[in-house]
């Protein structure tokens, strides 16, 4: 899909909900959507068309590869490789490197890397009347 946007000389438009929290000294590439009360920190670096959904946070010298998407309500502290799909409500640990074409799942939390074309995914325990 690239390469038809080049051959057609398209430019990505760049899309910033006003009603967010973004820091001083971010590189933030062209196709990016950032939606209402996402937060960034300093230094962060959003790649091509990456998606930063509702009440995200990312940390400070956070790197997101491009086409990556991160859902509502996530928090990134480490970095995230190009193509990867970060969940709702997923927690990713300062430190931690998520790697190309992964995804973690929702509601994950990540405290050691994750290799490249990979998928997370914490299944949460289902909580009858016996156990309580």
């Amino acid at each position: 899909m690239n390469s038809q946007i080049k051959l057609k000389g398209y430019r990505l438009a760049t899309l910033i909900h006003p009603n967010n929290y973004l820091r001083d000294k971010n590189n933030i590439e062209p196709g990016c959507v950032i939606f209402s009360s996402a937060r960034t920190s300093y230094n962060v670096k959003l790649g091509k068309s990456v998606w930063v959904d509702c009440n995200s946070n990312i940390g400070h010298n956070v790197s997101i590869g491009k086409y990556s998407s991160i859902l509502p309500m996530s928090l990134v502290l480490g970095s995230i490789g190009d193509n990867c799909q970060i969940g709702a409500g997923a927690i990713i640990h300062q430190s931690v490197k998520i790697g190309n074409d992964s995804m973690v799942g929702m509601g994950t939390t990540v405290i050691n890397d994750v290799p490249d074309k990979t998928k997370i995914v914490h299944f949460p325990r289902n909580i009858t009347s016996d156990n309580l």
